[in-house]
């Protein structure tokens, strides 16, 4: 009789657990947007609910088989999860009548790359140009979704190539991968998908495989394989279009891109000057990653594994102008964009030895320094800013070394209004006519590395 009394009981406890389990796995919110933190990590970022994604997985990186603690905010309540290697955890998030049920998944850590012996011997030293098939299929979803369509600079749509993409893809807009990739990029940047094309291969029937040496194309260490939650709708898409015969049949239009980039752009000229002012960054290989497609939406991956470094930029087509400038000036300027993903490699490892400099050089300026368009965002924290303001200023020291006198005048200008008027780093005038004089005035063994604590002096005395 006692022994049915305690698994009377035993069963009780259960059922209590179960109920208050089940109370505490909703979240209510009045809006469609909550708030995630990534609490042992220091991570928040926003999540927007989408019905159309049942359940909406949000992948959390785990380290050394740790654990941590995820919580979700909204403008009314909280939830809090513990997440291990492996963890599946469902909840549902409660607006008014409508219900969007999620789930976290705790993805073990993997390096962003591995590189083999023939790997590295057979790219020490090289720098490869390519647009490969996997990762234009990525592009070619993204110029598919919604902010591909409607925004102006998102996608290059200035090219035939563009037109054949619609032509040939526009039916599909409804897949369930379209739809899955609007969702993503209303919370994140289209960038995190695309760099990511990179870390799959697309072979034979339009088989997607995994790369041997990429597992994660993404710039914060921390980041998971953005793209990997959606291999299977990405594999459904590629064989109901055949991608491939896509691909092959326009690998001519490819290789003359890449021809373009190679022959006119002259980027071992860009390493060269960067590596001589830049003395103590060093990369084994440089890999030039080209879509047609990429906007106004490139960057740069770094990776570093088994003694090895690779930097890798994502790009789109070369910038053509229509200033008066000479020939020699005009082929400088086209190359002005890729320089300015190029540069990022070696002037953010720099910047990334002066953080707590910066940071109290540049905290209490940011509404001097730049509009509210950019007080958050792409450029939120100062070591951001200072970075980007250091980016377009080598691009004014990259004229100087290179340009003709007589066209610097209207280059220097053409640069301080694409910087200070289009995009609103409101002191970027004053701040290259500084950078500018400190560079002509280095004694031939100063390099642009040894400024650094005179550049962020200046952000602070302003």
């Amino acid at each position: 009789m006692k022994y049915k009394k305690n698994i009377w009981g035993v069963i009780f406890i259960m059922f209590f657990i179960s109920c208050s389990k089940n109370e505490k796995s909703i979240l209510k919110s009045n809006k469609k947007k909550v708030q995630v933190k990534v609490i042992n990590k220091s991570r928040i970022y926003n999540w927007n609910l989408n019905k159309e994604l049942n359940p909406d997985e949000n992948h959390i990186t785990i380290r050394n088989r740790e654990s941590v603690n995820v919580m979700y905010v909204s403008d009314i309540d909280s939830i809090m999860f513990n997440v291990k290697e492996e963890t599946k955890i469902n909840f549902n998030i409660v607006v008014a009548k409508d219900t969007f049920k999620q789930q976290i998944l705790g993805v073990p850590y993997i390096p962003k790359a591995n590189y083999s012996k023939e790997f590295k011997a057979n790219k020490n030293g090289s720098i490869d140009f390519s647009v490969s098939e996997l990762y234009e299929l990525v592009n070619v979803i993204v110029a598919l979704t919604d902010k591909g369509i409607n925004d102006k600079e998102r996608v290059n749509k200035n090219t035939e190539y563009y037109k054949s993409v619609l032509n040939h893809f526009s039916t599909y807009r409804n897949h369930n991968v379209v739809r899955k990739f609007n969702k993503f990029i209303n919370q994140k940047n289209d960038y995190f998908l695309r760099t990511n094309g990179l870390t799959y291969n697309l072979g034979y029937g339009n088989k997607i495989t995994k790369s041997n040496q990429y597992n994660r194309a993404v710039y914060n260490d921390k980041s998971p394989n953005y793209l990997s939650p959606y291999i299977e709708d990405l594999q459904d898409f590629a064989k109901r279009t055949n991608f491939k015969s896509f691909y092959l049949i326009n690998k001519e239009y490819y290789n003359s891109v890449v021809a373009e980039i190679k022959n006119k752009i002259d980027i071992p000229n860009m390493l060269l000057w960067l590596q001589k002012n830049f003395p103590e960054i060093k990369y084994e290989y440089h890999n030039i990653v080209i879509s047609p497609l990429t906007g106004n939406t490139q960057g740069i991956i770094m990776y570093e594994n088994n003694n090895f470094k690779e930097l890798q930029i994502h790009i789109g087509l070369p910038h053509v102008y229509n200033n008066k400038m000479s020939k020699l000036s005009e082929h400088i300027v086209k190359g002005d964009i890729i320089f300015s993903e190029l540069n990022h490699g070696y002037l953010n490892k720099e910047a990334d030895k002066y953080l707590e400099e910066i940071n109290n050089a540049l905290n209490s300026k940011r509404n001097l320094l730049v509009t509210s368009k950019y007080g958050k965002g792409y450029y939120g924290r100062s070591s951001e800013l200072f970075k980007e303001y250091m980016n377009w200023g080598l691009v004014a020291l990259r004229y100087v070394d290179n340009c003709p006198k007589e066209d610097l005048k209207m280059l220097m200008e053409r640069n301080i209004i694409y910087m200070k008027d289009k995009r609103g780093f409101k002191m970027f005038d004053e701040f290259q006519n500084y950078l500018v004089s400190l560079y002509q005035n280095l004694d031939g063994k100063e390099t642009i590395a040894d400024l650094y604590p005179q550049i962020i002096q200046w952000f602070s005395k302003q």
